[in-house]
Formats: structure tokens, sequence, C-alpha cells
């Protein structure tokens, strides 16, 4: 799916096999008749501190909502840990939450112990720390995907991933000699998961609102049917003070709609440590464009609704949906799961719903049956609502349930919190239906599997990214520890192995610790990493008014868990209503469930199959009295294969678990099942694959232990890097291909000349040179590594369209004995003056990407040696000096045999000739005087060899043909020596019958995989090569209308190869066959639908050096299958207002014409072309009057509607847009309706705005006008 982690030593779950651990399914594993996560679990053990809801006509008491007392500061049950302040049936009298007495609320249904043996580590402290390396070896007890791991180990690498799992991880390479945690009296678990936050919110103080309790969240956002309106400000600002609230609270990372600099993950933001951003969730508070307060009982008479089309390439779509208990919240999930009555159909396995409160038992199995899953947040629902979503329903019929604190004004102030609300209501309303362990699954794996992140965070396992939060298990162990914990408690908090809050003697001991502030909790010291992550102190972190980082005891004002509304019940358990939810125990359909009538059920409890047995608690809710159900899923398994949730290699398809390159991904579901790429990493590849199109521009790849030859830069802006493989390296395979340009520009880290690193990006062919681009992550993994030995070539095989000019790009090269020719050659396409290059013997260009030549050299300068890296730029090969000691003057050398070849060349029977594809000697160097190389034959009665016996290469030339005499055919090529002085070089020469024809034998690539209006290229190889005449091959392709090939390909006279073109015409598999002389090849064809599935901007021209008017260009691409019809759309930009103008602001509104077909793209603007635009052709021909707006401190926009010009307002919605510069303080609008983030920086003169995916922009540096790539 994704992108980024090194290979693993080591599986988790192959590691905890060795401690225990099942590695595949038993019986009785999965039941679908019994949930066996849920369980009925008779409550003998609750906390329940909101023991009375406020009465009518009272305020919250200000500290403490419900009137309860205050939990002593220090004391270790503050927060959550105290006794109960009343007794609820079949407690245990003076019983307290966490304890061990009678407690088993919290055990069934809690994976099992998993003991590593040996001695247990003291407890004393719950850590301490033994200063190492930068890798980290943890000890102590793990929350693991299957149970608690006793005694075990975690290996944290220098580049912040999880290297290894188990109970021995002491012999994993970077153990030895790393810094030790070891925590004898804490568990270690995956950061916990903030799945919903308003992060822009979170300096607000909870909004009290008395017993008022409303229906709908409009109702309260409005103010609607009689209802007071509560006013959440937003708090701009705060955003970092609200996720150092999170991360106190043991969470890495939020799903909050903003974020702050450093601190959390933001997974619908900054991913960080390398993850691409084409990976973030989308965010979406008003997928029915409902903001305004609509509510609709029927029908889908909303705004614009959120299509089904715009998420198709989302990795995760998170929208607001029923948020609410009557029949206009039901209705939001009507108009988002179908396309009837104007609806859209978001039910799918790409999207998570927040809230789900208003649904019926049908509508979450259909958010079951498409792999929907729901982001709960009980605290704001139970506060607002009296009400929460059914969990217990949503359990026992599969979907994923991920949990979330809302926001500060009606929710959590942290994860903790929100964890112990969902336990009271748990335990107090839902007969103890929910373990310890469920919840805590809740705040992490599943919220990382409801964002689709489960395989980068969320669980401790091997290729994960090692998000850990540490807990003091002395007092509560286990999930309790978890579950019961304050930030007192909180022993640490690691982003990717980096500390960032903890126990001030164990952040000071680890790696990146050091100058942490301090910071006192509760009375226990601790240290906080806030300056390091944002720049800023703590102390000016905090803005005037803003909601407390914590409290000790029941945070101020915090809403109540007690599910109550005024008149129909008060949400606490007695005797003759078990659950609290008003319905006495004798007509309860669900006595043990909370489950009260609602407006949406018509004022009955729900009981959708009618079996006398209410939904919250029936086992088959669809399926009448029965327990064995027809539509419950098991989320943990999907496929049906019996392997559970992370104990399943291919959670998706149905497999036997097969794993040939042992990296946790099934060979079934795995793009390289012979290619170890654990986690998201990208399939490994070799810089030759990418430099000779095995793996195609477009598709992403991982190189590895590459070393860094060259810095390039343009100015003073570094831009990217090159990389190459050499001797000695595991992967190389000579010098031909071994060097590639890594396009990185003001990326982070940059690495230095020396470093050996790991690239993963995807591949680009940028105007002829192969590059990889959109760097996804960068590691580094040594530094002051030598560079491979320059390679040795001629200036002129080296200079544009020179022999070895392709083969050595990228690669470190050196030429001899050359003087300069000129001082100022004719720049190149694009290329503007003053260029810094000079050219010298042989027409090679010597620029100035990484070093510029000072003094400049006159004409006539000699040259012992330039030395530098070969690139392509501007239409032309150049070599790129890295220094001054690249440089060196002197007079020529003397030339020797640098080589002899092609080899093997082909002759037929009874010709004198130059064997085929052209058989030469070649010189290091221009020759000073004739030089004549002996040529020495093995078989003299299959070939005679040249006149005299040597061949005569003319002054000043740096090669000659070889002729040679085809006497008898061989099979195997006879044997010739090239000699000049005591250099021997060796080839060979096959000689065919006087008719032998050539055949195709090879294709390269061997397969295509193509988007349908994609090309593909296919090189075919013949044996033996077409020596007398161009052989024609003839191409067929069945089965008919998936691909369009040409009826013919011709291998040139004296080639062995032929490119042809492939053309993507509809999704299917087809099989290309290339025929001739009697053979034929076949080449498989893979053609995908066309990604995107609509017409969006593709790359924007807006800032020319000179005047910008008639230079300005929009390139827009069609992802349909089918033609597009101008006529109705329109372009608008914008930089003032939004993200266009409208007809009244200085006509930024252009009406479009045209048709652009399927796949295709289309490029509106002009009429002026030069190389500096690109030279685009036009497609329409619109002067944009006023000119596009050059972007500044403040964004601007571009926007594309699918109305007429006329027919746009203010309140018209784009279809797409990009919103480029600085802030976008104007608010201008994106696709989505509201005020959209800035997709990219400002381009500077010259450059473009280049969409590389749905999602993804990027300042391109030079213009594409011409060039129509999928937008994937």
């Amino acid at each position: 799916m994704r992108r980024i982690f090194p290979v693993a030593a080591a599986v988790a779950v192959l590691a905890l096999a060795a401690c225990g651990g099942r590695s595949g399914p038993e019986a009785g594993d999965f039941d679908p008749a019994i949930d066996t996560n849920l369980g009925d679990v008779p409550r003998t053990d609750v906390l329940y501190p909101d023991t009375v809801p406020p009465e009518a006509g009272q305020e919250d008491v200000a500290g403490d909502v419900d009137g309860q007392p205050e939990a002593v500061a220090g004391d270790p049950g503050a927060d959550g840990g105290g006794e109960d302040a009343f007794e609820v049936p079949g407690d245990a009298p003076g019983d307290t939450l966490g304890d061990t007495a009678g407690d088993t609320a919290g055990d069934t249904g809690t994976p099992p112990t998993l003991e590593c043996g040996g001695d247990p580590l003291p407890a004393t402290e719950a850590c301490t720390v033994q200063k190492g390396g930068s890798a980290i070896l943890v000890r102590g007890d793990f929350l693991v995907p299957d149970g608690i791991l006793r005694n075990g180990a975690l290996l944290i690498d220098p580049t912040g991933l999880i290297a290894c799992v188990g109970c021995d991880c002491a012999s994993q390479a970077g153990a030895a000699g790393a810094t030790v945690l070891a925590c004898g009296g804490a568990l270690v678990t995956p950061g916990l998961i903030n799945g919903h936050d308003h992060i822009t919110y979170t300096g607000n103080t909870p909004k009290g609102h008395g017993t008022d309790r409303y229906q709908h969240r409009h109702e309260w956002r409005k103010g609607l049917n009689g209802h007071a309106k509560i006013s959440v400000p937003s708090t701009s600002g705060a955003e970092a003070w609200g996720e150092l609230r999170n991360i106190l609270g043991g969470a890495t990372s939020m799903f909050g709609s903003g974020q702050a600099p450093g601190l959390l993950r933001n997974l619908d933001r900054d991913l960080m440590g390398g993850i691409p951003a084409s990976e973030k969730a989308t965010y979406d508070t008003f997928p029915l464009d409902d903001s305004g307060g609509t509510m609709n009982t029927s029908g889908c008479n909303y705004g614009d609704i959120k299509t089904s089309a715009s998420i198709d390439d989302v990795p995760c779509y998170v929208p607001h949906v029923a948020e609410g208990i009557n029949e206009a919240a039901r209705n939001e999930f009507r108009c988002l799961s179908s396309t009837a009555n104007g609806g859209q159909d978001l039910v799918r396995s790409n999207t998570s719903f927040i809230h789900g409160v208003g649904l019926t038992a049908n509508e979450v199995a259909e958010m079951a049956r498409d792999g929907t899953a729901l982001i709960w947040s009980p605290r704001s629902n139970i506060d607002l609502y009296g009400n929460t979503a059914p969990v217990t329903l949503y359990r026992r019929l599969g979907v994923v349930i991920g949990l979330g604190t809302d926001w500060t004004a009606s929710g959590s102030i942290n994860m903790l919190r929100e964890m112990q609300c969902a336990r009271q209501f748990g335990q107090a309303n839902l007969g103890g239906a929910l373990t310890d362990r469920q919840i805590v699954d809740m705040a992490t794996s599943a919220n990382a599997k409801a964002f689709r992140m489960d395989d980068v965070v969320g669980s401790l396992r091997v290729g994960l990214v090692a998000d850990l939060a540490v807990f003091d298990a002395r007092t509560n162990r286990d999930e309790a520890a978890v579950v019961l914990a304050t930030p007192r408690d909180v022993v640490a908090v690691l982003r990717g192995g980096m500390p960032l809050y903890g126990d001030a003697a164990v952040v000071e001991g680890l790696p990146q610790g050091s100058g942490c502030e301090t910071m006192d909790v509760c009375g226990r010291g601790k240290r906080v990493c806030a300056e390091r992550e944002t720049g800023k102190k703590l102390a000016a972190l905090k803005p005037a008014g803003a909601y407390d980082l914590f409290f000790c005891g029941t945070p101020a004002g915090e809403p109540s868990c007690v599910p109550a509304r005024q008149g129909e019940y008060d949400g606490v358990p007695k005797a003759g209503d078990a659950d609290g939810d008003g319905i006495p125990d004798a007509q309860d359909k669900c006595p043990d469930r909370f489950d009260p009538a609602r407006p949406l059920d018509g004022g009955r409890q729900a009981d959708t199959d009618g079996d006398g047995e209410g939904d919250a608690c029936d086992p088959c809710p669809l399926d009448a009295d029965t327990t064995t159900c027809t539509t419950t899923v098991d989320p943990d398994d999907p496929d049906k294969d019996g392997y559970k949730g992370p104990l399943d290699n291919c959670p998706t398809v149905w497999n036997d678990q097969a794993d040939d390159d042992k990296d946790g991904k099934g060979n079934l579901c795995d793009a390289c099942p012979q290619k170890a790429n654990p986690g998201t990493m990208a399939c490994p590849a070799t810089i030759y694959e990418i430099q000779t199109g095995v793996i195609a521009p477009g598709q992403k790849a991982r190189i590895e232990n590459v070393r860094v030859t060259g810095i390039g830069k343009k100015g003073t802006v570094v831009q990217g890097f090159f990389v190459q493989v050499g001797p000695g390296d595991a992967e190389y395979a000579g010098p031909d291909y071994s060097g590639l340009y890594c396009y990185h520009p003001k990326g982070s880290p940059m690495p230095a000349v020396g470093d050996r690193v790991d690239v993963e990006g995807t591949v680009k062919d940028y105007y002829g040179e192969i590059e990889l681009a959109s760097l996804g992550l960068v590691t580094i993994r040594s530094g002051g590594n030598p560079a491979p030995a320059a390679v040795l070539a001629t200036a002129a095989d080296v200079a544009t369209g020179g022999a070895r000019a392709r083969a050595l790009e990228g690669v470190l090269v050196r030429v001899e004995g050359v003087a300069v020719t000129s001082v100022s050659p004719a720049p190149g396409t694009a290329d503007p003056a003053p260029t810094n290059e000079f050219q010298v013997t042989g027409g090679l260009r010597v620029n100035d990407f990484l070093h510029l030549a000072n003094p400049f050299p006159a004409v006539g300068q000699e040259y012992a040696s330039i030395s530098g890296v070969l690139r392509f730029a501007n239409d032309h090969s150049k070599l790129e000096p890295r220094g001054p000691e690249d440089l060196v003057a002197g007079a020529p050398v003397l030339p020797v045999l640098s080589s002899f070849g092609p080899n093997p060349c082909y002759l037929r029977v009874g010709e004198t000739a130059q064997p085929s594809p052209g058989l030469e000697v070649r010189l290091s160097s221009a020759a000073l005087s004739d030089v004549q190389v002996g040529i020495d034959v093995s078989d003299g009665t299959k070939l005679g060899g040249p006149e005299g016996g040597f061949v005569t290469i003319p002054k000043g030339a740096i090669s000659a043909p070889v002729v040679l005499e085809g006497l008898a055919a061989s099979t195997d090529a006879v044997a010739l020596t090239a000699i000049l002085g005591t250099v021997q070089l060796q080839a060979g020469v096959i000689v065919l019958g006087a008719s032998e024809p050539s055949r195709p034998v090879t294709a390269t690539p061997e397969s295509l995989a193509l988007a349908a209006g994609q090309q593909g290229s296919v090189v075919i190889g013949v044996d033996p090569p077409s020596l007398d005449a161009p052989t024609g091959m003839t191409v067929t392709a069945t089965p008919a209308g998936i691909v369009e090939v040409p009826a013919t390909v011709t291998v040139p006279a004296g080639s062995a190869e032929a490119t042809l073109t492939v053309t993507g015409k509809a999704a299917g598999n087809a099989t290309v066959r290339v025929s001739a002389g009697g053979g034929w090849l076949d080449v498989p064809v893979t053609v995908s639908a066309v990604s995107g599935g609509r017409l969006v901007l593709a790359e924007v021209f807006y800032d020319h050096t000179s005047d910008d008017g008639g230079y300005e260009w929009i390139r827009l691409y069609n992802g349909r299958s089918v033609p597009v019809d101008l006529s109705s759309y329109s372009i608008g930009m914008g930089g003032t207002k939004y993200a266009f103008q409208t007809p009244a602001d200085a006509n930024g509104l252009y009406a479009l014409s045209g048709t652009v077909g399927p796949g295709e793209c289309f490029v509106i603007g002009g009429p002026n072309q030069d190389d500096e635009n690109g030279q685009p052709v036009y497609d329409l021909v619109l002067d944009f009057t006023p000119d596009l707006q050059n972007s500044g401190t403040k964004a601007d926009g571009i926007a594309l509607f699918d109305v007429p010009a006329a027919q746009v307002t203010a309140t018209t919605v784009p279809i797409d847009a990009v919103i480029y510069g600085g802030a976008n303080d104007n608010q201008l609008w994106d696709e989505t309706g509201r005020a959209g983030e800035v997709d990219v920086g400002d381009a500077s003169a010259g450059s473009t705005l280049l969409r590389t995916s749905i999602g993804t922009w990027e300042v391109q540096e030079a213009p594409t006008p011409n060039t129509c790539t999928p937008i994937l």
C-alpha cells in the first residue's frame, strides 16, 4: 500500500511464537455465532465517579460536573482510582476499579499472557535507563497484538523503527551497545491515537449546558428547535498546547483537523517520520455541506454532498455522520450510503465514520459488510445527547471501533479520560461488556486500522514506527495500568523512538532526551520536550484562558459520562433498572445493556428482527430467535481464513500464510513476494532496474545502502543529490547504469557527500533524465564513505548523444587529455543564459550544478583530466565536477586502448564488412597521431582478419571500425584480441549463414502494467541482429480492445532491438505478440481503469520572468473513461477573496470550450510560447486577463468549476482547486466547500505547480505543458 520502512530482521508474529504465542488458528478460534471479543460479562467491579447528573436548573460544579469529591493531588488513585461513590448492584462493598479482589469485569475476552521466563526485572522503579548508543533496547512487559508479553524485549533501531519484538532481542543487529530502558514496574504499549479531535478549538474550556440534551448536532450548533446554542469559538494558536495535553495523556498520534509544529503525528496533516503526505487521511466535518444547519428527515436536499468519486484515491476518508438520536441524524447516513434521492455511497472500505450515534442495526450491518469503521466519542455524545453510539451492536455486527476525545468543549481532556469514560459506561451501563483490553485496543490498534495506518502505527510489531507509551504498573497491572492512568502515571512517550514526555530520569537518559524542560505533574518530576519540537518554551505555548494541560483529579468542568435525559432516564443503575436506561428490567428488551427508546426508533427499543431481544444485546440482531448469524462479520478476520488481526499476513485475501520473503506480507497480497518489503515499504529495487526501465516511470521504488556522490544546487538552494553503487557493493554489476539522481528540493534530511543512504520515491523521466522524485524517505546509514572510482571514458563517448552517455548517466566519470573549445556553448532547452558551462574536446559540456570552476577557463585551456557526475539536463549530457580537485590542468596524456566491441558482433558468410552492430576499437582520448591497433583472430577458418592484421585510428580520431571477412558459419563467437602496447582487449564475432533471419527473443520489461489512456514501451531484442536490412516484425494484441499497438515494428539495419509502444485502452488483461523470422514473443499487459475518475487541474504556469500576460497556461487532466465537453466548465482565480473571484471582481472567471478525451490533457492559455513557459501547444487559446495571481505571504488559488462561468457565485464550490503560496489567510475555498489547506508553495519565475497525484502538488523546475502523465 505505501512506502517507508527498512527490511526488518524478524516479523513480530514469528518472534512472539518463540515466546509461547500462537503461529496460526486453533480450534475454537472464531465461532460466528459467538462474539468472543465482546462476551456477556457479569458486572462485578465498577467505578462510577459520575454518580448523579446535574439536577434541573443547576449548573455543573466547577471542577467536578457530577458533584463528586475531587481526588487528592498526588494520590495514586487520583483521576479514576478512588472508591465508588455508591454501590452498583452486584458490586462488592468498597471494591475499587483495577484491584484484583473479585475483579472479573475487565478480564474476559482479554488476550492471554505470553511468558518469556527468566528473572523478572526489579519493580522498585517504573523504569530505569542505562545510557548507550542511538538504538534503544526496551525490556519489560509489552502490550502486543496477541496478549501481554511478560518479561520480553523490544528493539528500536536508530531510524525510529521497531526492529525486534520478542523474548530476546539481544542478538539483533544494533542491540549491542544500545541504550537500555528497563521497565520492571511498567507496561509498554503502542502510543495512544486520538481518533477524533478539533485541535483548532482546543483552547476552550468545557461548555456547560445544564440539563439541556439535544437530538441533533445542529440544535446546539445553531440553537434550533427551542434549544440553547452552545458557542465554541476557534482558538487558533492553541494547537501546540492541545497537542501537548494529548502527549501528557500517552498519545503519539491525532486525527484533529489541524496541527502544530512537531509534537504529535497528525494523521490528516503531517505524518512525520518520512511517511508521505499522500497517505494522510481526509477530515470532513460536513460531508453533506450542511454547516448552515440543514436537518432533513428524508431526501437529500442538502448542499454539495461529497461524491464517491472524489474519495477514490483517498487512503482514508473520515466524515462526521449521524451525530444525534433523531430521524434527521439517521437520514444523514441514508444520503451518504446510497445514490438514491441525490445521495452518494460513501460506505466503503476506505471510510471511517465519526460518531455514528443515530443508526439502526441494518445500517451498522452495512458498515460492517463494506468495511467502514466507527470512531467513537462517548463522553461528548453523552454530554450533548444523553446517549451514544450503540457500541455493543457495532461490535456484534463486526465494525472496527476506534476512540477519540472530540474536543474539550464537550469531550475529554485526553485519551486517558476518554478510555475511563468508555470503561465507566461499559461497566455501569453495558453490563461490563467492554474489557480493558478492548478499550485499549480502541485507542491504539483499532484506531490505526480505522485510519488505514495499521501498517505504520498502532501496534508493537516489527517494521512499524516506534511510537510507544509507557505506563506505571506498580498499582494497576496490565491493561488497567493504561485505562486507569493519569498523566502522572505516564512514564514515557516516544514518537518514532524520540522521547516527547515522561519521568525526568527516563527522558534524560534516552537518546535525544537531553535539554527537555522540567515540569511537575501532581508531585512527580517530569520532562517535556516542547521547545525541541516547537521552538518555543513551554510557558510561551499556553494561550491566555486556555484549558489546562492536566489536572490532579477530575478535570475542571469535565462533562459527565452518565447518559441522562431529563424526564426520560438518569443513567444510574439501580434495583429494577440495572442499566439506567429508564426502562424497568421487566419490560426492558436488554435489561443489562443501556438501550433507551430513541426518537429515530419511533419511541420503542430497537428490535430489528422482532424476536423480543433488543438489538443492543441480541447475539444476532438481524436474525430472529437464533444464535447462528447470517450477517455478522468478524472484523479481525474479514477474509475468513481463520487467521485473525495481526496474525493474518494477508488480512483481506484468504490465504495459507505463505510468505516466501518473510516480510510479514503473504505472497498473495505482496507486490514483490520474493523481495522483503515489510510494513509500507515500497518494493526494493536496484539503480540498474530503475535506469534500464525494469522499474518504469511512475512506479515507487526503494534503493538501499547507496553512496551519495554529489549535492546539486540551483544558485544556493539544494535541489537534490546523486547516488551510485560501486565495486564492493552487494548489488554492483558494472559501471553502466550504476548511478542515479534523486530530486529532493530543500528536503530534510539532506545527506552529505560520502553518506550511505536508503532512498524511497517515485521513478520519473524528467525530460530524458531518469530520476527518483517525490521522496518519501531518506535514511542516512553512515557518513564519510569513499566514492566509487570515476569511470574512464572519452569525452565524445559521454557527450550529448555519445555511445556511453545514457549508460553512464548519474555515474562518476573521468575524461583525460581534453582542451576547452568554447566558454559559452549555446544554451540547451529552457536553460537561461548565462549557463556557466564550457565545452571541451569531443563536444562534452562541463557544468556548474555541483561546482562552478573558479577561475573560469578560457578557450584553449588544457586539462589532464576532468572528473565529475555525468548528468542529463536541458537536452544535453554534462559533466558535473564536484570541486576544484576534479579539474586537473595539464597537457594531454597519451591515449590508451579503452574499448573493443560491442561484444558479440555478427557477420554473414561471404561478407567483408564491419560486423554488426558496429565493431570498433576506441581510445581513451583523441589520437595525437595515427595509431595502429593489432587485431588477432583465434579461428582463421571461419573469420578473416583485417588487412595487414591491424586497423588504423587516424590522428584526431578516437575510434576506427574493424572490417572482417565471414568465411564459414560458426555457432559460437570467434574470439578476437585488440592489442595496443601493453593493453589487450577481447571481443567476439558470430558468423551467420547467408540467410539466417532475425527472431524476437527478449522483451524489456517482460510485462507491462498501464492505466487506460497511458502509454508504455517495451524494447524487443532480436537474435541475430538485423544485419543487412531493417527487420519488420508483426504485432498483434488479443483480446481486442484492451490495448492499442502498431501493426508492425521495425528493427533498423545494424541494430539488435526495436521499441514497441503499447497504449492502454480499457481495463483488462491482454497479450501482445511480436513475430518475425518464424519466431514469436509474447508480452503480457495489464490495463487498469483510469485512476482519478474526474477532471482535475494538472499543472499551472503563472510567473514569467518578463510580462506574465499571454504566457500563462493551465493544463487539465481527464481521469474519466469518457470524453469531457468543457462548454459547461469554467476556471476561476483569486487572491483576496476566495479560490476564485465573482464576476464583479474584475472578471476573474473564464469560460471554457473544447473536448478532453479520456486519459488526455488539455492546455488552456497563451497565446505566447517560448522556452521559459515550455513551448506549450494550446488546445484552447485564452489570454488570462487579469493575469493569474503570483503568490506571496498570503495564498492564492485557482479553481475548476463544473458550471458555466456565468453561473458561478460566491457560494459555488469548485470540483477541484489548487491553493498555493503562503498562509491561507483569505480563507480560499477548495473542493470541500470550505477554506482549504495550502497545497503547495509559490512557484518561482519559470517554474510550475505540478500535480503528481490526487492530493499531492509540487513546484517543478521546468514546465511540462505538452506532457500528459496519468494522475493517480
